[in-house]
């Protein structure tokens, strides 16, 4: 019970919160890891119902101070054993690609019944406000917590190429598993006998759209070639360091960031402009 509430702690802009947050958790798991990694999904949910109270806006990333918690406890406690550190990495998507929701529906409603998620971020084009005005709360949840989560797996702070190659690697295998049967269901080429809703329609597609942005993020941010993403094992034993690019250390440097420093990677807006034609169709 305590776990995911100290993890949720961990997210918050006041260091006063996220430091001794992050201490305690990283002493929790200092012996089992695993307490985290067998509840990372409510530990997820925990800390982006916490993040709602204005700190969580549709096309605006986290902060770097919001993500630093995750990112030490990653590096401490996950990244050290390929294990541990795989096993997070795919639990953590998995909460992109399945975007759970009766877990949160009801918070996620009394937030919104309280007048909290009021202020939400929306774009100023009159094109994006009418329909994500229009959208059903479920559906707008759905949107908000696919940028949560994959704003956190961006900023995780990797040193293993192995890393962001397994991202990439699982992104690619949900994308060819769902995105040529919506497209086939959109272009009319097949009649499931029982054809999925269109709350489902919109979960898949969202999920095949995030994963897409995401991987770009990946090969560009740590200067993946097609060849390398193309031969990945994930069985790989063998580790080899990212090799830093002049284009990644002057983009750091202009940050502000260094390696270690936790930096949102997601570029959020380009993500809902990605997301802004299947937010139309739906509504």
């Amino acid at each position: 019970v305590v776990l995911p509430k100290v993890f949720a702690l961990a997210f918050t802009s006041d260091m006063r919160l996220s430091e001794p947050a992050t201490s305690m958790l990283k002493e929790m798991l200092e012996l089992r890891p695993n307490l985290l990694l067998n509840r990372l999904d409510e530990a997820f949910r925990e800390a982006f119902l916490a993040l709602l109270s204005g700190t969580v806006h549709l096309g605006e990333a986290l902060s770097s101070q919001q993500l630093a918690g995750l990112g030490d406890v990653y590096a401490e406690r996950f990244r050290k054993q390929k294990a541990l550190r795989d096993g997070f990495l795919r639990k953590a998507l998995q909460q992109l690609q399945r975007l759970p929701s009766g877990q949160l529906e009801d918070r996620f409603a009394e937030l919104a019944a309280l007048g909290v998620l009021d202020d939400d971020s929306e774009p100023s084009s009159s094109r994006k406000e009418k329909p994500l005005a229009q959208l059903p709360l479920r559906q707008r949840q759905q949107l908000l917590y696919s940028q949560f989560i994959a704003s956190a797996i961006s900023a995780l702070p990797f040193i293993f190429e192995n890393e962001p190659l397994l991202l990439i690697f699982e992104c690619n295998h949900h994308i060819s598993l769902h995105a040529g049967t919506l497209l086939a269901s959109f272009e009319g080429e097949s009649t499931p006998k029982d054809p999925p809703s269109p709350e489902q329609v919109f979960v898949d597609a969202l999920s095949v759209v995030s994963c897409v942005v995401l991987k770009g993020v990946m090969k560009r941010d740590y200067n993946l070639s097609p060849e390398q993403c193309a031969t990945f094992n994930p069985r790989e034993i063998r580790q080899e360091r990212i090799g830093r690019s002049m284009a990644m250390f002057n983009r750091d440097k202009e940050e502000g960031q260094t390696g270690s420093v936790v930096r949102n990677r997601f570029p959020a807006a380009e993500w809902l402009e990605k997301v802004l034609p299947l937010v139309e169709r739906f509504s």
